[in-house]
């Protein structure tokens, strides 16, 4: 099979509360399949040609939430996954930086077309929150990942999560 690699940045975005910024992707259902595919994210997505880690990093939060100026923290972890896009098989190779923000207003205004249709709603959520829900967040245990960082175990070198 014939992957294609798609470098790809992702901000842990974490308010004055201590609350990580996630946005819910909805796919709709596959055709063999009636139920549609939901899941909470962080911020993130491909990095263009030529562009660093850390400017995709940024220019994607942007588009994504409207937030700009935030210093980008560190490199805290690693995230690979594979996937079919447009009948390719694509493997994303996620890089997450930790970033703090105070006061953020979030928008939908720098939104792609099918971003419009797919990212339907931006949350703040607190660990708390994060742990009594039945959604799906990416990773699978965002909860403990966040909590170490707000409890400052900002890890020296950057590790991989699952899925």
């Amino acid at each position: 099979m014939d992957v294609t690699a798609r470098p790809a940045a992702r901000v842990v975005l974490l308010d004055e509360y201590d609350r990580v910024l996630l946005l819910r992707w909805v796919l709709p259902a596959p055709r063999d399949d009636r139920r549609e595919r939901v899941w909470w994210i962080t911020p993130g997505g491909g990095v263009n040609p030529g562009e660093s880690h850390e400017d995709g990093a940024l220019r994607e939060l942007w588009e994504e939430t409207g937030i700009s100026g935030v210093p980008l923290g560190p490199w805290v972890w690693t995230r690979k996954y594979l996937f079919r896009w447009r009948g390719r098989a694509v493997e994303q190779q996620e890089r997450y930086f930790l970033a703090r923000v105070t006061d953020a207003l979030v928008t939908r205004d720098n939104f792609e077309e099918y971003e419009k249709l797919a990212l339907t709603e931006h949350r703040w959520w607190s660990i708390a929150e994060l742990r009594a829900s039945a959604e799906r967040f990416i990773p699978a245990n965002l909860a403990d990942l966040v909590e170490a960082l707000i409890g400052g175990d900002v890890p020296a070198e950057p590790f991989v999560v699952g899925d």
